[in-house]
């Protein structure tokens, strides 16, 4: 990782660390997928649920598809749907289809 890289990781665990909630869903991002960071996905998870908490739709969707698909453990279906139903409320398409999908419907 070029210096320029590790700045940016930095200041953005800083806001992350602040309780800056765009801060931690692109850093929880970042843990999910590897981007910069080991990839670890109890760190992602952790970071999407707080700013899931303060009401960040994506964070929500994020939160609810690592639930879901048993990202950071085994598939817990139960514990994605409310955090899908919050992103479906606040108009996430994707939220939405994975309620249905969860339904049946």
């Amino acid at each position: 990782m070029d210096a320029g890289n590790l700045a940016e990781l930095h200041a953005l665990m800083d806001a992350a660390a602040r309780g800056e909630a765009h801060a931690q869903v692109t850093l929880g991002l970042a843990f999910e997928l590897g981007h910069g960071v080991e990839r670890d996905l109890l760190q992602a998870g952790h970071l999407y649920r707080l700013a899931a908490q303060a009401g960040v739709v994506r964070a929500q969707f994020a939160l609810g598809h690592l639930y879901e698909f048993g990202c950071d453990s085994e598939p817990r279906p139960a514990l994605a749907r409310p955090w899908y139903e919050r992103a479906a409320e606040q108009g996430h398409d994707g939220a939405r289809r994975r309620l249905e999908a969860l339904t049946g419907s």
